[in-house]
């Protein structure tokens, strides 16, 4: 179900990077709006947003990731 609802959320985005190591799956997805990171680990979906005017939201979102993500071992 976890992989369901991770599938969904990235039907229709463009701009996608894979990020290895980070979960079952992990995923970067960047435009001009924002970046999203989602990861699945397990049943597990966690989905971070950032937008607006930050400097470098592709690193500071995909770092916060891997800090939450860690915390879950």
């Amino acid at each position: 179900m976890a992989h369901a609802g991770f599938t969904s959320d990235l039907s229709g985005t463009h701009g996608r990077t894979t990020l290895p190591g980070l979960g079952d799956e992990a995923v970067r997805v960047s435009s001009p709006a924002g970046t999203s990171v989602l990861v699945r680990r397990s049943n597990l979906v966690l989905r971070l947003d950032a937008s607006g005017d930050i400097e470098n939201p592709s690193r500071g979102v995909t770092s916060t990731a891997r800090a939450l993500v860690g915390s879950l071992r």
